[in-house]
């Protein structure tokens, strides 16, 4: 079944040596934008929350609102791990033309499960709750899997762009497998925090976006050509 958050990062022939070196210092202004960002974010997640609890719905203007906050952070996300040399808007809205080589949006439902959100208690909650008494960070053992995983791939992912770093000064090119090789950690990063923002029920794992791969081509059963004679 295809996962309902999808995440789309086109690679491209050339990359730019200049910026891919300025690349730390290119990516402070957004990050500054995307912490007070992420704040607004988690008290949105925390309004949603009660919300689904008793409608068993995600606010409409919340979700939109939430859907361009993680638009925006995967463009972020996009420019920081090198997958794309164009700089993002501060902004996280679906506009033609804004960010082409990255897309982000999400399979919109009209009913969520108040059992998994309910599971899933926002973090400002849990920073209170934890300053209480460390036990309540028991609150948190539902996410903690996917927290862990994404903690190993980030990592993982990190050591990788910088082999990729280098391997654009040189070439000027990002080599295909390396592309794959991080964009994995920075999907699945996405996924997690969609799934925490609550605009998804779907537990992230390594799911497909898309369903196509499993539908045969119509010519599939179709035999082979024969061989050419030389």
């Amino acid at each position: 079944m295809a996962y309902p958050v999808r995440l789309r990062v086109q690679r491209a022939e050339h990359y730019s040596r200049l910026t891919t070196f300025f690349r730390g210092i290119m990516v402070i202004p957004h990050l500054i934008w995307l912490i007070g960002y992420s704040i607004a974010a988690a008290f949105v997640t925390l309004y949603a929350w009660f919300a689904i609890l008793g409608k068993g719905a995600y606010p409409k203007g919340a979700l939109e609102w939430q859907e361009r906050y993680l638009r925006y952070a995967s463009r972020v996300g996009a420019f920081y791990w090198l997958l794309t040399d164009s700089f993002p808007p501060f902004h996280g809205r679906d506009e033609e033309d804004a960010y082409p080589n990255v897309s982000y949006s999400i399979e919109r439902t009209e009913h969520l499960s108040r059992t998994t959100t309910a599971l899933r208690v926002p973090g400002v909650i849990t920073n209170v709750l934890t300053r209480i008494h460390p036990i309540f960070f028991l609150v948190e053992l539902y996410l903690l899997p996917a927290n862990i995983v994404a903690a190993f791939l980030f990592v993982f992912g990190w050591l990788v762009s910088i082999v990729a770093w280098f391997a654009i000064l040189i070439t000027g090119r990002f080599p295909a497998t390396l592309f794959e090789l991080i964009e994995l950690p920075f999907r699945y990063g996405l996924r997690v925090a969609s799934f925490s923002n609550l605009v998804t029920d779907r537990y992230p794992w390594f799911q497909p976006e898309s369903e196509e791969g499993n539908v045969p081509s119509p010519d599939w059963d179709q035999p082979l050509p024969p061989p050419s004679v030389a």
